[in-house]
């Protein structure tokens, strides 16, 4: 292989954004460039007991993922892998106890070629161990072993493959540094928010800090919320606490007593109508769900809803998606959702008096 040639064969592999697509790409253009049948590269696993394909040119695109045990001395990939030489077979087809897989791989390449597996070793330390597989009539695979160009494109394609691989693994470094500053970041806040809602409230019993915990732990995530307690313990103030507090505070903090409101006029506060949708809609309005949006949704005394709006609420919360009263558009509210009832939700449940979902 001439230089030009070597060059085109590293301009071409260099386009690859990761050691995967290196390979490919350069097994691809040595075959083009030296006219190889086909070539595979396989690597010793992790448990160092097998040869698994990484990569190889477009012959084997169809088929399954290859290995080898190295117990299966008689494979000359193993082989070239144990002894760490080159290793040539000119009549692949002739080989005593052909494998599975051996089999398909030189079905696959062309059983009229020669093929020589070349062993390397790349990565850090080099301690990764490869064989790459070339298909090819015999003079090209000799020029393959004899010719110093092919010896200098090989080099430095094991020292590209340590390049990727030392990437790989500051990647992944970062990768863990990034998840552990944002779990200490997210437990920071977690801690900063609960001193502040502790000041919030008068008292120092355990189930003050337990309840303080609770809506802490809320404030910091996005999930909905369902408060449950007897009237007058406090479940606004702690509805107001979690809004304050969360991702959602810069946003409208819209409270809905599902109780207060009669129920032919709660669906019209809470979608909103537009004008002529019956009597006395002059204007479009505006529904409450909607003033939520980017902010959160407080409906208090949720066990007050009849089961035909608890319907049309699910679809909302599930799709943030809601028709206006009297609308043919549907329109979006993405917002937080807190709930809070007195009433023995799970009892109700049971008897068919509140939707389970």
């Amino acid at each position: 292989m001439d230089a030009q040639k070597i060059l085109e064969v590293l301009e071409q592999s260099c386009l690859a954004g990761t050691k995967q697509e290196y390979l490919s790409i350069f097994s691809e253009a040595l075959s083009q460039k030296a006219g190889l049948s086909g070539s595979a590269c396989f690597k010793l696993n992790l448990m160092k007991d097998q040869l698994l394909s990484v990569s190889s040119t477009s012959f084997l695109a169809s088929e399954q993922a290859l290995s080898f045990s190295l117990n299966d001395t008689h494979n000359p990939i193993v082989y070239s892998l144990i002894s760490n030489k080159p290793y040539v077979v000119q009549v692949p087809n002739s080989l005593p106890n052909i494998g599975v897989d051996l089999l398909r791989l030189i079905k696959a390449a062309s059983s009229n070629h020669a093929m020589l597996c070349l062993p390397f070793k790349h990565g850090v330390k080099k301690r990764n161990h490869s064989v790459f597989v070339f298909f090819a009539d015999v003079p090209v695979i000799e020029k393959m072993q004899t010719d110093k160009s092919y010896q200098r494109l090989f080099n430095i394609m094991e020292n590209m493959l340590g390049i990727y691989e030392l990437a790989e693994v500051k990647d992944k470094e970062k990768q863990i540094i990034k998840n552990n500053l944002a779990q200490q970041s997210k437990s920071n806040t977690q801690k900063t928010v609960k001193e502040q809602i502790v000041r919030e409230y008068i008292g120092k019993s355990a189930p003050v800090k337990q309840v303080c915990d609770l809506v802490a732990r809320a404030a910091s995530s996005k999930i909905s919320v369902l408060l449950r307690g007897e009237t007058g313990v406090g479940k606004d103030f702690a509805a107001s606490l979690i809004h304050q507090y969360s991702s959602s505070s810069k946003g409208r903090f819209i409270v809905v007593n599902c109780a207060a409101i009669p129920e032919h006029l709660l669906e019209s506060e809470l979608f909103g109508y537009s004008k002529g949708a019956f009597t006395g809609a002059n204007q479009n309005k505006k529904g409450l769900i909607k003033q939520a949006d980017g902010g959160t949704l407080f409906l208090d005394e949720i066990g007050d809803l009849s089961e035909a709006l608890q319907a049309k609420l699910l679809r909302v919360l599930q799709e943030k998606r809601f028709i206006p009263v009297g609308a043919n558009q549907e329109e979006l509210s993405d917002f937080r959702l807190i709930t809070a009832t007195h009433r023995p939700l799970e009892q109700w449940i049971e008897e068919g008096l509140f939707r389970q979902d």
